[in-house]
């Protein structure tokens, strides 16, 4: 069993008699291999930053598209509720329509009863006298 503590390996000898003792094991890596070593730790590191900001922006375009589609659910929502005010004050006009016709019909015939009342009131005046 090796256990690593800084560019140390050690081992743990476990015989009888001699629980504690420990060898230890140099790390012997020279410069060119500490170089490389870092350069691929480099491109690695890289690597995965460029597939975390690949994934947030294909997040970012889900997100945009839902909202997109949310929108236009909402447009589409928004158009009909707008035709259906609009085909309920067609309703309503026609409506209002009806009755100023029959008002005005209704205001032509008290004309004409006021003016058979004011003729009767004249017959009965001339009868009178």
């Amino acid at each position: 069993m090796y256990k690593e503590r800084s560019g140390w390996k050690t081992k743990s000898n476990f015989r009888k008699g001699n629980f504690k003792k420990k060898s230890f094991i140099s790390k012997n890596i020279s410069s060119s291999e500490a170089s490389s070593n870092e350069n691929s730790e480099e491109k690695v590191g890289e690597a995965l930053l460029m597939a975390f900001e690949e994934e947030n922006l294909k997040i970012k375009q889900k997100l945009e598209e839902e909202i997109d589609e949310e929108e236009v659910k909402a447009e589409v929502n928004l158009e009909e509720e707008l035709i259906a005010a609009l085909e309920e004050l067609e309703i309503e006009r026609k409506k209002y329509r009806k009755t100023s016709r029959k008002l005005d019909d209704a205001n032509e015939i008290i004309i004409s009863l006021k003016v058979q009342v004011e003729e009767m009131q004249k017959t009965t005046e001339d009868l009178e006298e």
